[in-house]
Order: structure tokens, then C-alpha cells, then sequence
């Protein structure tokens, strides 16, 4: 069983979904906004640490990225003496427009698990997941709105980078969209390059 690493707290008080774009580039010619996020290994453990909070079956989890995929190690037990590590293996991607992660393998110790079979178990009641169990896949940020959309995606070591394009068709679906979704703070910066 691989040794983790204790949990690492985020710098941020809210986490990074509320830390705000890297970069935010309006395109006026298309009438859209594009907002670029990079996300490290540091803060993304910190969002889980604290979705797992209440978790009593998860004693310790570690999520590492590299060039390739993301992997999730949880050690849990399955009796009181029996400790347990679960590795699972997922591929970010943008399909539709919308964030996934797909779930290429999942382990129990050294024994391979179904992937669907894993997903059916996680329980996850975060309001920016969705358990695709049926396509071997977890949707990130399910509930955009039609005009807000995920265009790429890429991982690098310790990091994954995004970008989110908000489509609008007048100034005020723009102010609006802005004041919906995006953290406090960001809707300033966009509004100052809008005007």
C-alpha cells in the first residue's frame, strides 16, 4: 500500500473554484468570454479533503496529476483490520462542451474493480459533480448554463489547465451570466475590459 501524503490545506479560504481565472481574454467579434483556469495538485487535494470531511469509511485520500491522468488513492478498511488502498485512474476530456473525467481503472489493492461497478459506490453530494455511472465517467460543473462551456482541457505535471468560454448575445446576458457563475471579484475585472 502506497504511503500518502498528509492532507494539504488550500491557501485560499474558498478553495480554488472560487479563486477566479488565471486569464480573461473578451472576444467582442464573437461575442464571448473566455476564461482560463489552471489548477494545481495542492488545491485540488484541498477540495477534496474537505468533500471527504464527514467520509468515514476514507481514512487518508491523495490525488496526483501527471502528463497523462489523474489518480485518486483513498486508503480506507474493510474491516477494522483490514486496511485497504483504492487507486482509480481517470482521463480529463471535453465532450459537449462539458468537463469529464473518465474513469480508465479502478483498483482494490492490487485487484482491478469494474469501472462502473466503482462509480455506482461513490457517493458524492457536491452540487459541481455529476456520476456518469453508465459511461464510466464524472462530469464536472453539470449544471452550466447553455452558453457557458468547456473548450480545452490539458494536464502537466502537478497541474490542470482549462478554459471555459461564455457565449453572450447582448450586454445584459453578459452582466447577468457574470453575476451568476463566476466568483466575486472576477465580474469586476471582465466588466472594466467589457467597458
Amino acid at each position: 500500500m502506497e504511503q500518502l501524503q498528509p492532507p494539504v490545506s488550500s491557501n485560499e479560504e474558498n478553495g480554488f473554484l472560487q479563486q477566479g481565472p488565471d486569464s480573461v481574454n473578451v472576444d467582442l467579434e464573437n461575442r464571448a468570454i473566455e476564461l482560463a483556469f489552471e489548477v494545481n495538485e495542492e488545491d485540488i487535494n484541498a477540495a477534496a479533503q474537505e468533500s471527504i470531511e464527514d467520509d468515514q469509511d476514507i481514512e487518508e485520500l491523495e490525488i496526483q496529476v501527471n502528463e497523462e491522468r489523474v489518480a485518486v488513492y483513498a486508503n480506507s478498511s474493510m474491516f477494522p483490520f483490514i486496511a485497504t488502498q483504492y487507486r482509480l485512474f481517470f482521463t480529463p476530456g471535453i465532450e459537449n462542451g462539458q468537463l469529464i473525467l473518465a474513469l480508465e481503472e479502478a483498483y482494490m489493492g492490487r485487484i482491478p474493480l469494474p469501472n462502473q461497478f466503482v462509480l455506482n459506490q461513490i457517493e458524492m453530494e457536491e452540487d459541481y459533480f455529476y456520476l456518469d455511472s453508465d459511461n464510466e465517467r464524472i462530469i464536472l460543473f453539470p449544471d452550466l448554463p447553455e452558453n457557458v462551456t468547456f473548450s480545452t482541457v490539458e494536464i502537466t505535471q502537478g497541474e490542470i489547465e482549462t478554459e471555459l468560454v461564455i457565449t453572450i448575445e447582448s450586454l445584459s446576458d453578459a452582466i447577468q451570466l457574470i453575476e451568476e457563475i463566476l466568483p466575486q471579484g472576477v465580474e469586476e475585472e471582465i466588466l472594466n475590459r467589457l467597458f
